[in-house]
């Protein structure tokens, strides 16, 4: 028997097999709210940066027509602004107050964990601050 050659297992066990699985599924378990927080996050500052470039294009319109327009929807907003923002996450709008010589502007999250989460900028306010509407609940 000293000559016998004996066969090499090179398989993996059950248990070694379940091991991997449980440790790929707590890494996944920690990853993915991180990845979603991150995502938030993300949509947050789409939000906040297109919002000022309405208000750009709120100033650059005051400047040649001696007042604010409004616009209901995202589209609007694009066709009064000549501009190509994305209504896919937020929904844009602007409003003006009776004489045209303020306004406000608005990002409404459509869908998602914070639907109806908003963010605004106000030429009242005197800066170029995005606020957060705070009768919506936003991340």
């Amino acid at each position: 028997m000293d000559g016998d050659i004996v066969p090499k297992n090179n398989a993996f066990s059950l248990v070694e097999l379940v091991v991997a699985i449980v440790v790929i599924g707590i890494l996944v378990a920690i990853a993915i709210p991180n990845y979603n927080k991150a995502k938030e996050r993300a949509l947050v500052k789409e939000a906040i940066s297109n919002l000022n470039i309405v208000a750009a294009s709120e100033k650059i319109y005051y400047v040649e027509h001696s007042t604010y327009t409004e616009c209901a929807n995202t589209a609007a907003c694009n066709e009064a602004f000549h501009l190509q923002l994305d209504g896919t996450n937020w929904k844009y709008r602007a409003e003006i107050n009776g004489n045209g010589t303020q306004y406000n502007a608005y990002a409404t999250r459509k869908s998602g964990s914070y639907e109806h989460c908003e963010y605004l900028i106000s030429s009242s306010s005197g800066s170029d601050e995005v606020a957060q509407n705070p009768n919506t609940d936003c991340p």
